[in-house]
């Protein structure tokens, strides 16, 4: 992965510097909440975007934004 645009060069190595000092058990805190967080930005966006969407509907397109129309569409077919 590339250095964000909005992230100088320095700052950036800064960040992966101090990731990379991280404890094991911690990065993978990490990276399990920032995933948490993504998926919570998402959620957020569909129901922005379809107020009235039932519970399903919105796993549907979670699944379809995660994994990809075609995935998404044999998982519902399973």
């Amino acid at each position: 992965m590339g250095r964000p645009r909005d992230t100088t060069a320095d700052a950036h190595r800064r960040l992966i510097d101090a990731l990379r000092a991280l404890p094991p058990a911690e990065r993978l805190r990490l990276a399990a909440a920032m995933s948490a967080e993504v998926r919570s930005l998402a959620v957020a966006g569909i129901h922005h975007r379809h107020p009235n969407a039932s519970q399903r509907d919105v796993e549907a397109e979670l699944a379809e934004i995660f994994i990809g129309r075609e995935l998404a569409k044999a998982r519902r077919a399973d």
